[in-house]
Order: structure tokens, then sequence, then C-alpha cells
């Protein structure tokens, strides 16, 4: 073949006018030589030079110059924009690291901790049975708006409401620990806080909020349970809370399940502005697990704490807890002797495979329009308190009720509202 048939051939390859087959008949050679030429295959260092462009859904062919460059400038485009949008979330994530701790690092100089309150002295009699209290605290949603008509009048719910449920639950701990159980002697109250003490920023909650706004909604909640925690500590020589974060707190659309989960959670922020409340209330002791999970020994007996989510929520909650049982237990070396969990809203106690037991907390709320329209379940407002025996482990368990009739009235000790 001459070469200026191979010229030709090339130029009107670049012209895009006529099929590789066309071109072939046009000069008396094979649509696979034409292919050759095209691909470069035969005759590359003839000019002029071709650069192949794929089609999608069809052969390889040939653009013009013009055709080439604008798609070019196209790949560029839109590879500086890829590049942009991996910069921008850069920043958003190492901001997100240090949300939380940045926070409360300018809330420190701000807020003013609470005064302790009266030292509690025991008095009772010599032949005492000494055990460790424990509180589950979680679900509480204290910023979440509940209306009777959208539930069919099984719940009415908010903030002023849940600041008092959480007078009951104070009330409560303290009627059975000073009053109802005399024969039993309790030092140490441990809170275990499972999460979910806000509905967070996610599913729009953050505009169906009681305040409107998330930040407000942190500190106001903050302020609800340093009062508790404070009203709690004159009535023992020390309160422990540990707490791991919920699902509802969480600053991403997705689950998370390292550092960064805890770090971009407002359940964290909540129980840091707690620590700064309680700061100068020497008998409250904070820890603040790196995970989603943590085990805490209680008179011998070791505690798995977690929120429970990862899973919708619901009543099988059981088969969840032996499902997870199962894989945590032989981890540890069955070690672990209770699960705790929140989340599902729904309090109950089941057996787990390696002879621990799943002690599940119940909620704020007897139930909210996603409880009752989606899963079609409601359960009483209940907290879990229970004893620890160094013999014996847990021995008596308490489920709290802290609705009441008369909450309608609101809070009749704690002035959160008024201070903010």
């Amino acid at each position: 073949m001459e070469i200026n048939d191979i010229k030709q051939i090339k130029k009107l390859l670049l012209e895009n006018e006529l099929t590789q087959r066309q071109i072939g008949e046009q000069f008396g050679i094979s649509r696979s030589t034409v292919s050759d030429i095209a691909t470069n295959r035969r005759y590359r260092d003839i000019e002029p030079r071709l650069q192949a462009s794929k089609i999608p859904g069809g052969q390889p062919k040939h653009l013009n110059l013009e055709t080439q460059n604008v798609a070019l400038v196209g790949q560029i485009e839109n590879l500086r924009q890829e590049r942009n949008l991996l910069k921008r979330q850069l920043r958003a994530a190492s901001k997100r690291i240090a949300v939380v701790d940045g926070i409360v690092e300018e809330l420190g100089p701000i807020i003013k901790p609470l005064k302790p309150a009266a030292s509690f002295k025991f008095v009772g009699p010599p032949k005492t049975i000494e055990e460790s209290m424990v509180l589950l605290y979680s679900d509480s949603h204290c910023d979440q708006i509940v209306r009777p008509e959208e539930v069919d009048g099984l719940e009415d719910y908010s903030f002023p409401i849940s600041v008092r449920r959480h007078e009951v639950l104070v009330e409560e701990i303290i009627k059975w620990k000073d009053r109802a159980l005399i024969n039993f002697q309790f030092k140490k109250l441990h809170v275990f806080g499972l999460g979910d003490y806000t509905s967070g920023s996610i599913h729009g909650h953050e505009k169906k909020s009681y305040f409107g706004c998330q930040f407000t909604n942190d500190l106001a909640i903050a302020q609800l349970i340093s009062q508790m925690l404070r009203e709690l500590s004159s009535h023992f020589q020390e309160v422990l809370v540990d707490m791991v974060i919920g699902n509802h707190g969480r600053l991403t659309d997705k689950y998370e399940f390292d550092n960064q989960a805890v770090q971009n959670n407002h359940d964290t922020l909540i129980m840091k502005i707690v620590e700064i409340y309680c700061k100068d209330i020497t008998n409250i002791k904070f820890c603040f697990p790196m995970g989603l999970s943590t085990i805490v020994n209680v008179e011998g007996f070791n505690f798995f704490l977690h929120h429970g989510h990862g899973k919708k929520g619901g009543s099988e909650v059981w088969s969840q807890a032996k499902k997870k049982a199962g894989t945590i237990v032989p981890l540890h070396k069955g070690e672990i002797d209770y699960f705790c969990s929140g989340h599902f809203h729904s309090q109950g106690e089941a057996p787990a495979s390696g002879g621990c037991r799943m002690l599940a907390n119940g909620a704020f709320l007897d139930c909210d329009p996603y409880c009752y329209q989606a899963l079609d379940e409601a359960s009483a407002a209940t907290q879990l308190l229970f004893g620890v025996h160094k013999n014996n482990g847990v021995t008596w368990r308490l489920p709290i009720q802290v609705r009441k009739p008369d909450e309608g009235t609101g809070p009749l000790r704690y002035d959160v509202m008024k201070k903010l």
C-alpha cells in the first residue's frame, strides 16, 4: 500500500464520516486492515498520527482534533472537580476529628460548675448487705417532641416533661436506697450511660427538636444530667459514670465504628459538658472509653456496655443479644458476665450464650411515631436499677417507671429552662 493511500485513509478516519468498512471498500482493503491503521498497530510512524477514543457501545473510532481537545478539556475539568471534592472532604474530616474536644475547650472557661450537694453520712444497722447500685441510663431523647395525635394518645413528650421524668428517676432511686432496701448498704452508684441522650441532627430531628438548635439542645441536656448527678452524689460515697455513645447523636449519615465515631457524636459532647459542670463535685468520676463499647467491673463481675445499634430497633433484642454474646464472650475467654444495652426502647432480661445475661434498658418515652407507626411497638418508659453483690452478681432488679400523671406541670426542682 502506498504512503499517500495510508495518509488519505488516516485523513478519512479523522474526519469520522465513513465507517471503517466503507473506507476499506474505497481503497480495496479489508476492514481489519483499516482497523489496524486506526489503532496504530500498522503504519504508526506515517503522519498524521491518530489518537484513539473509545465510543461507548461501539468500535473504536477517531475524533477530529477539535473534538479530541474538547473531550480532554472535559476530562481535566472532571478530575479537577473530583480533586476539589476530596480536598473539601479531607478538611471536613480533620475538623470533625477534634470537634468535641474543641467545643469543650472553649466552653470550659464559660461554664460555671455546680456546687457540691450536702454530703451524705451512712447510718444503718451493723449487719447490712453491702452492694453496689447500678443505673442503666439511656435513650432519654430529651430534646424530642412527641405529640399525642401522632401516636393515638400513647405519649406526650417534650423537654420540660423529660426534665420532670429525670426528677422522678432520681426520686425513685433515693427512695429505694434509703427507705425500701433497709437491709442494704450502697456506697457506690455506677451510672452506665448507654447513649441517645439527644435525638441529634440525623433524619431532620434538629429542626423538629424542642429548641430547634442542636447546640442549645446539647447545653440544655448537659445541664439536666448534671443536676441529676449532683442530687444523686449527696446519697452515695462515689458516683461512677461510664458512658458509651448512641447512634442518634452521630454527626455522619452512616455508622462509624472507630474512635472517630466517639469524637463525632453529640452524646460525647453532652457528657463532656456534664463533666465540666461536675468538676467541683469530687465524688463524681467520669470514664470515657475510646470505642463504641467498654467493659466495667463491678464487685468482681464484668459488664459489657454497648448502646446496641447496628441493628434496627424493635423487640428482637433477645435474639440479637444471644447472637452478639455468642461472638463477644469467646473473644474475652468467657469473662463477660452481663451485657447491658439500650437502643431497643424495650426493658427486659434474657439469657445469652457463654453463661452471661442480657440486661436491656427501656427509654424515657413510651413510644414515638417511628416506633408506633413503623415497628408497631410501644412500651412503658422505664430505666433499670439493680444491685450487684460481690458473691452473687446481680441480685435484685427494679425497672423504674419515670412517667407520672402530674408531669404536665413540668419540672419541680431542676431549673434548666430558667438558665436557658
